[in-house]
């Protein structure tokens, strides 16, 4: 996920994590752990407000959950599609400190890189094929 696309995600997260009509002394984060550890026990949450709550951020959760498919790590050998086309490529090197993936295509030695893309342009281009 990109930082922008996380920065609205938690954005939308904190707006449902709202509780209505708390005390003067509670916040939002101390009543969900609150509903939280109450769940975990199989206890009632109690308030209404509460409970509207805590089924908000359920359903942004499941919501983000949703758009944003857990993502597959480049590995070396791994065929690859850009999105949206027919062309594949071949992971020729995964370079994890400076988080490039470079690529390859049918054919060519395994050392010859036909293109670099850093992690975030990876996941946004290619899908791991298989």
């Amino acid at each position: 996920m990109l930082s922008t696309e996380l920065d609205e995600a938690l954005t939308r997260l904190r707006t449902e994590a709202t509780v209505a009509h708390k005390g003067p002394d509670d916040t939002d984060e101390a009543l969900l752990r609150l509903a939280a550890d109450k769940l975990r026990r199989g206890a009632p949450l109690g308030s209404a407000n509460l409970s509207v709550t805590v089924a908000n951020v359920l359903t942004a959760v499941a919501s983000l959950l949703e758009q944003h498919p857990p993502l597959v790590e480049p590995r070396v050998g791994a065929e690859v599609e850009r999105k949206g086309t027919l062309l594949s490529a071949f992971v020729c090197a995964v370079d994890w400190p400076g988080r490039t993936v470079s690529l390859n295509y049918r054919g060519d030695l395994p050392g010859v890189v036909r293109r670099r893309v850093s992690f975030a342009e990876f996941h946004a281009q290619f899908e791991v094929v298989g």
